[in-house]
């Protein structure tokens, strides 16, 4: 074969494998789930927090239904509030780093309930023993209209970051509720009635104006271990909340 035509035939199979499509059986880029919040999130309760919080479970739920490569980025922090998450740049500042350089699938998020649950218990508040005093009033109300500053400031930068990205949003279930793990269980009638329809409503208002999902968990009594946690088997009804808004 004359050496030009040679030539002409390999610049010619440069130009095809160059132009060709990628293979479809080509991996994309690896899923995140990226996931904030308080102890709830880090999984205080749960016997391995690393493997029986409801974010570790999502995470395996995640791996075996979406992407068995699927990484976990948790910037859960027990003690968290939302005022610290809104403030504090550094989990808010990484949260978006990721958003914007990763191929973020999901955010999840729980906050909220130590602010709530810190002006409560707070001496101060005049909420102990009776939270009907016009005192404790005016203390969770301001601490409702902060959490909401705070959430819109949490949720206004994430969505920003990434305005596609699915979010999901944790409402809280009644954490006081078993008499025999919480010294306040008998605030659990006025928490049903009064404290976390009006929570839930500003979390819930909050999140729709960023359109961000909910998950909303219904957690067994029984599975309570504290004031504030569930064992494992309420960190997977957690985790079944979460689910459900993520397929919804």
């Amino acid at each position: 074969m004359p050496r030009f035509a040679a030539i002409a035939m390999l610049v010619a199979l440069i130009a095809a494998l160059v132009a060709a499509p990628a293979s479809a059986g080509a991996p994309g880029p690896q899923p995140v789930q990226l996931s904030l919040g308080d102890s709830l999130a880090a999984g205080v309760g749960a016997g391995d927090p690393d493997s029986e919080g409801y974010v570790a479970q999502f995470h395996d739920y995640l791996t075996n239904t979406l992407d068995p490569n699927t990484k976990l980025v948790n910037l859960g922090i027990s003690g968290a509030t939302a005022d610290d998450l809104a403030n504090d740049k550094h989990p808010l500042k990484k949260a978006v780093k990721t958003l914007q350089h990763r191929n973020v699938e999901v955010v999840t998020i729980d906050i909220g309930g130590n602010d709530l649950f810190g002006a409560v218990t707070d001496p101060a508040s005049g909420c102990l023993p009776d939270p009907s005093t016009p005192e404790c009033q005016a203390a969770i109300g301001q601490t409702l209209a902060d959490i909401g500053a705070d959430l819109t400031v949490i949720l206004g930068s994430l969505r920003a970051a990434d305005p596609d990205v699915q979010i999901i949003v944790m409402l809280y279930h009644n954490t006081i509720a078993n008499p025999e793990a919480c010294a306040l269980a008998g605030l659990a009638p006025f928490a049903d009635a009064v404290l976390l329809p009006a929570f839930n409503g500003v979390i819930a208002g909050v999140a729709g104006a960023f359109g961000a999902d909910l998950a909303t968990p219904a957690v067994d009594v029984a599975n309570l271990v504290d004031c504030l946690h569930p064992n494992a088997a309420g960190y997977s009804q957690i985790r079944d909340a979460f689910i459900d808004a993520y397929e919804g």
